[in-house]
């Protein structure tokens, strides 16, 4: 019936509005790891919270006043 039609329209404009929206900040996310690659960085998106963690260590323990 319409309602029913109505109501599966609403739930896919949501969709394709939530899906839109992913999209924008995934291309951001990968826009700003291309421009840190461009500097010789890595984005901190695709560390490890371990590699994080372990770098920081051995900052701490190799760089004086750290």
């Amino acid at each position: 019936d319409i309602f029913n039609k109505r109501d599966t329209l609403q739930v896919a404009t949501q969709i394709l509005g939530q899906t839109v929206t992913q999209y924008n900040l995934d291309t951001e996310i990968i826009a700003d790891a291309i421009l840190s690659a461009s500097q010789g960085a890595i984005h901190p998106l695709f560390l490890s919270s371990d590699l994080i963690y372990k770098s920081a260590e051995l900052v701490r323990e190799t760089v004086p006043d750290s």
